[in-house]
């Protein structure tokens, strides 16, 4: 199936879209969204191993729990705020889901979501999805970092059509029968 997806892309001349969309092609991807894009092709994309969405974040109890659950996401983010998020991750992060930078007193660095802290103890929940309990008498500093831990660029493989369909998805979610 894949030689026939590239096949096609290739015979088709289809290209990643930019992740510098202007105010015009993010309108028309909207637009699209709401029209022509379809929610099942959108969940798939959105559960592609490549893209790690389902790593990170949880749809109705599957997937990850690094990210902020999007099982109502379409219900509460308008489709631009949505669209922007996926484009420019640190843009805006949700309260909650801020990087959290934890220097031990060797120097060490422990990134992730902050979990808890405690009196003898800050609990962390690392890029990988474990949560790491680091004494209080080993904690130089704990910080909090203005970049996303959602890496930027990674909707940039999808072309339009993959991330019209996605976005049908997202913006769905929470609004009907998912």
């Amino acid at each position: 199936m894949t030689l026939l997806v590239k096949a096609l892309t290739a015979g088709a001349e289809l290209v990643p879209i930019a992740q510098n969309l202007s105010s015009e092609h993010r309108a028309a991807l909207l637009r699209d969204a709401t029209t022509t894009g379809d929610f099942v092709r959108g969940k798939d994309v959105f559960n592609r191993t490549s893209l790690v969405c389902s790593t990170c974040h949880v749809v109705n109890g599957k997937g990850g729990k690094l990210g902020p659950d999007l099982s109502t996401v379409g219900s509460y983010m308008t489709p631009e705020s949505l669209l922007e998020s996926l484009l420019n991750p640190n843009t805006d992060i949700k309260q909650g889901y801020e990087t959290v930078i934890l220097t031990r007193r060797d120097g060490t660095v422990t990134a992730g979501l902050l979990q808890r802290m405690a009196e003898n103890a800050t609990l962390i929940r690392d890029t990988t999805g474990e949560v790491i309990s680091v004494p209080a008498s080993e904690i130089a500093s704990v910080d909090t970092s203005p970049v996303s831990l959602m890496p930027p660029g990674l909707t940039s493989s999808l072309r339009r059509d993959e991330l019209v369909d996605l976005m049908t998805y997202l913006t769905s979610l929470g609004k009907s029968s998912d």
